[in-house]
């Protein structure tokens, strides 16, 4: 895959990415997350599921900003997807912008690709290519990287996500890109160009040229091209001549009606189609390539324009009716030829209005009357919903699916507004969001919408832990850190079935404390409060990290013991398992009261009473020496 590896040597000047915002069309999201995405990360493609929650989990330590946009109608929800990266789902014609150029027909069209490091370097990509297998390994494609090297780059860039920014409901899932620092003195020539933009494509790419004279890459054209090409002639030059690449359908027809007015034209030779200048490579599948040149007949200079435009009145982004589209433009010095030699063609050529109406765009969803935000909050737990509705009448009542959740919601309209009242759901697991991205919304028991859930705070987002307590209380007691132990695995919610040999090969109980001494036991506890104890009084974040977060964190200690306390017939074990964890519990509660703030889920943390499972040789002794045995064993208050 030649763009991927174009990627792989772009971002190599990039150290220490924090930000990858990808835009397309339509997109493979398994094809993004196992060859795009380890690019970025500088890893291995991904070879089994605990790969993946691998590389989410990297992206979630080192706070890495990657998210897709892409239009909503193409985006298929049921699509596997394997790690927590935001998908947002765009209709243009919802953009909350003064400038009312898009329609229910205005496509989210441009494929960008933006990249900023930690020192605020960015690099910024556009081109044809969309985010799937055949737009990075097998059509022919058209694709522009160039370093951000000045001010008015950025307010380029800026302008594009700050309008997406005003598409995708609500703001809280969203950053917007770093000012630029430490501009180098690099390639300031070229222009990102896009929809957003008070200026036209057509408009820059032509502008103060003497004669000048297009010559398009396209595979897709309006299906009165003559009726484009006019207009564009109106608008700039009477006598601008056309010459057209195309690529060719299955039948070998050029995607466009035969007219009167196409073949004169073809005739007056103000229109030509031609070939491409390299010959044709057999394993293209086609030829998806958009490129625009326009060529100064006075100085033979002017521009060439790489990105998302096809040959069509709203591929052009220039006229009533747009979509959004986006590329960069660039100076030619000289002409570059992008033609090979003409074609001679006739009706047979072109296709039908049944061939143009069996290839058109068949999109996989229909504009949905209800526009919602649904985030997952991993630190507490809690689902957000905002929304607002459009169209659908005020009789309609709409349902809400989450994952986790086993009722159906009721989505509340706020009085006298569009709005949905806002929605909060705590559940206590949100394991089933580890598989599960997808909501759904529902009206009279049929789904009209589906959509992806975005999750924040994903470093308390949990794909690994250890299968058995007994294996969390060896690796404490023998002081290994979770990142180089070999007892964690998946959660088993993430075990796909084909995946069985990832799986543990532990048999019995997975809460087997197998043949653990007392004094391992023990000794695993005070592992445990010295690593709680040696914390720092305000570092916060490792407290989180002991709390909550790392695999064997005393979130999941307590939860495997509660399990065990359930399943086991040790009384003794049991009861000094919940003591010593209460112990645990005691100083985590002296080092929260440090902080003065309780944090999120503190209750999740407080184990079992252990007077309820007190053996009952204890229950009957007497006082004084039950007393001293606590005492001798630390538990006396």
């Amino acid at each position: 895959m030649k763009l991927l590896k174009e990627l792989e040597q772009q971002v190599q000047g990039l150290p220490n990415i924090r930000r990858a915002w990808f835009t397309t069309f339509t997109l493979d999201v398994g094809f993004f997350e196992k060859h795009v995405l380890p690019v970025l990360l500088g890893m291995d493609a991904p070879t089994r599921r605990s790969d993946y929650e691998r590389m989410q989990q990297r992206i979630s330590e080192d706070e890495i900003d990657v998210r897709i946009f892409c239009d909503e109608r193409m985006l298929d929800a049921r699509q596997v997807k394997q790690t927590a990266i935001p998908i947002h789902g765009l209709l243009p014609s919802r953009t909350k912008s003064q400038r009312k150029v898009f329609d229910d027909e205005s496509l989210f069209h441009p494929k960008v690709v933006f990249i900023q490091d930690e020192k605020g370097r960015s690099l910024l990509g556009a081109g044809s290519a969309n985010l799937t297998v055949s737009g990075w390994g097998r059509n022919q494609e058209c694709f522009a990287f160039r370093e951000v090297s000045s001010r008015r780059q950025y307010r380029q860039v800026h302008d594009f996500f700050d309008a997406i920014q005003a598409t995708v409901p609500g703001d809280r899932c969203l950053s917007r890109p770093d000012e630029v620092r430490g501009l180098k003195r690099g390639d300031r020539d070229w222009a990102f160009v896009h929809s957003y933009s008070d200026r036209d494509f057509l408009e820059i790419l032509l502008k103060d040229l003497d004669s000048p004279a297009l010559s398009v890459w396209s595979p897709y054209f309006s299906a009165d091209l003559p009726t484009l090409l006019r207009r564009i002639r109106n608008r700039f030059d009477e006598k601008l001549p056309f010459a057209i690449v195309p690529d060719r359908a299955a039948d070998r027809t050029i995607r466009t009606r035969w007219t009167d007015a196409l073949e004169q034209m073809l005739a007056e030779e103000s229109l030509t189609f031609h070939d491409r200048p390299t010959a044709h490579d057999t394993d293209v599948e086609m030829t998806h390539a958009k490129l625009w040149q326009a060529n100064d007949g006075s100085s033979r200079s002017g521009r060439i324009g790489i990105g998302s435009w096809n040959c069509t009145e709203p591929g052009s982004a220039s006229f009533e009716r747009r979509n959004v589209e986006a590329g960069i433009i660039l100076p030619l010095t000289r002409t570059t030829p992008i033609i090979g030699k003409p074609m001679v063609l006739n009706e047979a050529d072109f296709a039908t209005a049944e061939a143009l109406e069996e290839e058109a765009l068949k999109p996989l969803n229909p504009i949905s009357p209800v526009d919602l935000q649904v985030v997952f909050d991993w630190q507490d737990g809690t689902y957000q919903v905002n929304g607002e509705i459009h169209g659908g009448g005020e009789s309609v009542s709409y349902a809400l699916r989450l994952p986790g959740v086993a009722s159906t919601l009721p989505l509340q309209r706020s009085s006298g507004t569009s709005s949905f009242d806002t929605l909060r759901v705590e559940i206590k697991k949100g394991d089933a969001l580890l598989v599960d991205h997808a909501y759904e919304v529902w009206v009279n028991e049929q789904m009209i919408h589906r959509g992806l859930v975005q999750e924040i705070n994903l470093n308390y987002r949990r794909g690994f832990s250890y299968d058995s307590l007994g294996d969390l209380l060896d690796d404490l007691s023998n002081e290994t850190e979770p990142e180089e132990s070999m007892a964690l695995s998946l959660r088993s919610v993430l075990r796909d079935r084909d995946e069985a040999n990832e799986a543990s090969d532990k048999s019995g109980d997975v809460l087997h404390v197998g043949n653990m001494t007392y004094f391992r036991m023990f000794r695993a506890f005070e592992a445990f409060r010295r690593k709680l104890a040696d914390l720092a009084k305000a570092d916060w974040e490792a407290l989180e990290q002991l709390l909550f977060i790392r695999p064997g964190c005393l979130h999941e200690l307590v939860g495997k013991v509660n399990e065990h306390v359930d399943s086991s017939t040790n009384q003794v074990m049991n009861w000094l398992l919940l003591k010593e964890l209460h112990a645990l519990w005691d100083l985590a509660g002296e080092k929260r009261d440090q902080r003065r703030t309780e944090p999120k889920r503190w209750n999740e943390l407080k184990p079992r009473n252990p007077d309820d499972h007190m053996p009952a040789f204890l229950k009957g002794a007497d006082a004084t020496a039950r007393k001293r045995l606590l005492e001798e064993g630390g538990y006396a208050t």
